[in-house]
């Protein structure tokens, strides 16, 4: 893997003329949480030439780069670098602790870890540690951290349902599905009409006759569309039928972001927070716990730890 890395730096050298000064790993392998499928979350500090400093055309100030198999990378420019650096910026300050170093140019992490010691913020490193622990808890962070309670407690059908499951005709003090309804009087939807009611948003005249040429009551061509008929002036409705507009459109909604989930989920991490049944995920609680107990020891002691030394009660959350 480290072969692997290394080519991927060269590779980011060469296409986009930079030069990289430091990289080292950023995220579950640098706490201590890996798992066998976790990514290489390689973060960098590039140098460009001399001559884009002083050009009067904004230079490069990051490269982030599409995940490439288990490889995660991205990092920015030395200039971006030391200006955080002066911010006392919580991501700098953990890439220059990571305790995995992939590359380090002439002592670069030494001198800037020095240079560090003179910019470092407790209160604002605290504040950082604390900001994400809370963006976590609102499950505003990436999508593979946030909370997935609904597609959990809510799973849904592979086969989405169709549009006339979300159709009703009133029966008595409520109503009955229409395809319900039309099965009990031997009607099928596709040789029945259909035309709107004046003053009654949602609610349709359901019509049927022998050799009539009605169109059906859903699109051949859009099968999530109702299709209206033209109907004789004499013909009388066979019922009537409301069309629940708000749940059918909820309802697609739902099912596609369900299934496009499913399709990009880690599975074992699925299974795992299904298996427990609280309704959370284990991972965004243990990033969530990390978070807090990392701002806490900043605050009370102004140290800085990567490798986090409660690593088994958090891998038990």
């Amino acid at each position: 893997m480290l072969t692997k890395i290394s080519t991927l730096l060269s590779r980011i050298e060469s296409s986009h003329g930079v030069r990289i000064v430091y990289a080292c790993e950023s995220g579950s392998r640098a706490w201590g949480f890996a798992s066998p499928d976790s990514d290489y979350d390689i973060r960098f500090i590039f140098v460009r030439p001399e001559e884009s400093y002083v050009s009067l055309q904004e230079g490069l100030e990051s490269i982030d780069l599409p995940l490439e198999g288990e490889l995660d990378a991205g990092g920015w420019d030395i200039r971006k670098a030391a200006r955080l650096l002066g911010k006392s910026n919580g991501a700098l300050i953990e890439w220059l602790h990571s305790p995995i170093i992939y590359r380090n140019e002439d002592g670069f992490r030494e001198r800037w870890q020095a240079m560090a010691r003179g910019t470092f913020s407790p209160r604002a490193s605290s504040d950082h540690y604390r900001g994400l622990a809370k963006q976590m808890v609102l499950g505003k962070l990436r999508d593979d951290t946030r909370p997935r309670k609904k597609e959990i407690v809510n799973p849904q059908p592979e086969k989405r349902l169709g549009l006339l499951d979300f159709c009703y005709v009133p029966q008595g003090q409520g109503s009955v599905p229409v395809l319900d309804w039309l099965s009990a009087r031997n009607l099928d939807h596709r040789e029945c009409g259909i035309t709107s009611v004046q003053h009654a948003a949602g609610m349709f005249a359901i019509y049927h006759a022998l050799g009539a040429d009605y169109r059906g009551l859903v699109s051949l061509k859009d099968p999530d569309a109702l299709v209206f008929s033209s109907v004789p002036k004499e013909a009388e409705p066979v019922g009537w039928m409301q069309f629940n507009q708000d749940a059918f459109r909820a309802h697609c909604k739902s099912h596609r972001e369900y299934w496009e989930w499913v399709g990009q989920r880690n599975e074992e991490r699925f299974t795992t927070n299904a298996q427990h049944g609280r309704g959370y995920d284990s991972k965004n609680l243990l990033h969530t716990i990390r978070l807090l107990d990392m701002a806490g020891e900043i605050a009370r002691e102004g140290v800085l730890r990567i490798r986090r030394p409660n690593r088994e009660f958090l891998l038990r959350v």
